[in-house]
């Protein structure tokens, strides 16, 4: 198999037939919606039927946002909308982004107001999206606050993000591409999509998952029969400079938990002890050398976990906001920072 291959392909079970539209991937199933139903398809990664999930409106496009554990979709009934959606259905958030995107913009679209592509951006936990065959993508705050755009390469449908970069899908070329860009539209890569006789992609989402080692893209298309799911070979996401000190700091947030926890069984286990010792002063001597031991062991440890937070304290990084590490690391680095034994250490300048 090679890059643009297809890995995996199947018809959408026969409750989800009709115009295809929208796909999501949870990690373990998939989600698809056609133009002429409300309802959400939730199917397995082979495209066995496993539940209808009503809902309120036609989703063009749609995308699972595990940070929330909630659906994105894009509106495609011509309102201009966006949706929060729980995992049943309900609504939780309308956005109209008629009001917040340039309708200078937005008139390049020829059909502006139906979405065809989503996705949440994890480095920023913010939201990308495109209209039917839009001339652009745009970045919107999940409050809905207008960030920004960046023009797409040619007529688009479908967006997605592998964790660092967007993957456009392109569905009016001779034959059906995909594109990476990074998020200030700068082209990365182009994947031809070997596929025989026609098919028009829609909605796409991307998986490093279900294939590893290898990565897809799983890609609906837009048909007025039974639409065909399809996981096509995408080169896999090299971990980002940003992604690789957000995880040695997990790491070390990790290993204080695990430490505290130590800690903490040796108190209890010195007050459990004592009562049955009673008046042999050997044997609380006994008892609190080992407590000692340990704690001098973790003194140790403690140390060169200083030691690797302290990598970062002249980082020549560029500056970035503390949505750009997806916000959890400053909160890791304010809660360790605020333990005694690293109190002497500076906040790691990202």
């Amino acid at each position: 198999m090679a890059i643009g291959d297809i890995l995996r392909e199947f018809n959408v079970p026969a409750q989800a037939s009709g115009n295809g539209r929208g796909i999501a991937f949870d990690g373990t199933a998939l989600y698809t919606t056609i133009t002429a139903s409300t309802d959400i398809f939730k199917m397995d990664l082979n495209g066995n039927y496993l539940a209808t999930i009503p809902s309120a409106h036609v989703y063009g496009a749609l995308y699972y946002d595990a940070l929330e554990n909630v659906f994105w979709g894009g509106g495609y009934e011509g309102l201009y909308t966006l949706y929060k959606v729980a995992l049943n259905g309900t609504v939780l958030q309308t956005i109209n982004y008629q009001s917040i995107i340039p309708a200078a913009l937005l008139s390049q679209d020829p059909f502006p107001a139906y979405v065809d592509g989503i996705t949440v951006d994890p480095a920023t936990n913010t939201i990308w999206f495109s209209t039917d065959l839009g001339s652009n993508v745009y970045n919107i705050s999940k409050a809905g606050v207008y960030i920004g755009f960046i023009p797409a390469p040619l007529p688009n449908s479908g967006v997605t993000t592998d964790g660092t970069n967007l993957w456009l899908a392109f569905a009016d070329n001779p034959t059906p591409i995909l594109k990476k860009l990074s998020t200030t539209g700068t082209e990365l890569e182009t994947v031809d999509i070997n596929v025989t006789g026609q098919y028009q992609i829609e909605d796409i989402e991307y998986d490093s998952v279900t294939f590893a080692p290898k990565c897809a893209v799983w890609a609906i298309n837009a048909t007025f029969d039974t639409p065909v799911v399809r996981a096509i070979e995408v080169p896999c996401n090299s971990v980002s400079r940003f992604q690789a000190i957000t995880d040695m700091i997990e790491s070390v947030a990790l290993e204080q938990t695990a430490l505290s926890h130590i800690l903490n069984a040796e108190g209890e286990k010195l007050q459990r002890f004592l009562p049955l010792a009673g008046n042999d002063q050997t044997l609380v001597l006994k008892a609190n050398r080992s407590v000692e031991s340990t704690i001098n062991s973790i003194s140790r440890l403690e140390l060169v976990l200083q030691g690797k937070l302290g990598i970062f304290n002249d980082c020549l990084c560029p500056p970035a906001t503390d949505d750009l590490l997806g916000g959890n690391s400053r909160k890791l680095l304010a809660s360790l920072n605020s333990d005694p034994a690293f109190a002497a250490s500076k906040p790691p300048k990202i």
